[in-house]
């Protein structure tokens, strides 16, 4: 019997003891950090609060198959290049309108407009006649 209540005695320190070693370790008051625990991403504000955030690529979800896919992005790759070279064009003639209107307003006679509008024409002819020719029929 007496073996039997050592034995508990033991088992209750060793009880005790294992208690207050797990709350001395829990109980640092800053964790330790290393140098790989740290990741920096990317953050947004989103109603007050920061969260990461990260760019996906481009997806494209359609009902086409692969073939119409790829037919559509080249037809829509051929627009967008023909309005990249056609539109500082367009800018232009945009101005040279306005600036017309704006003269034609102010002329008399139907003679001055027509020599104003001859004479418009021919600058623009000598300015754009060699750019206009190289461009294709598409654009």
């Amino acid at each position: 019997m007496q073996a039997h209540k050592s034995y508990k005695f033991f088992g209750l320190v060793i009880t005790a003891f294992l208690l207050s070693l797990s709350f001395l370790l829990n109980a640092q008051t800053e964790p330790v950090f290393g140098p790989n625990d740290t990741i920096v991403v990317p953050a947004v504000t989103y109603n007050g609060e920061k969260l990461p955030y990260k760019d996906l690529p481009m997806v494209y979800v359609s009902n086409l198959s692969e073939k119409e896919l790829a037919k559509y992005l080249e037809d829509w790759n051929r627009l967008r290049n023909a309005v990249y070279v056609t539109y500082p064009y367009a800018r232009i003639a945009g101005r040279t309108i306005n600036d017309i209107n704006v003269h034609l307003a102010g002329a008399n006679s139907k003679k001055q407009r027509k020599e104003y509008i001859k004479t418009r024409e021919k600058e623009l002819r000598t300015q754009f006649t060699t750019p206009m020719e190289n461009l294709s029929v598409y654009q």
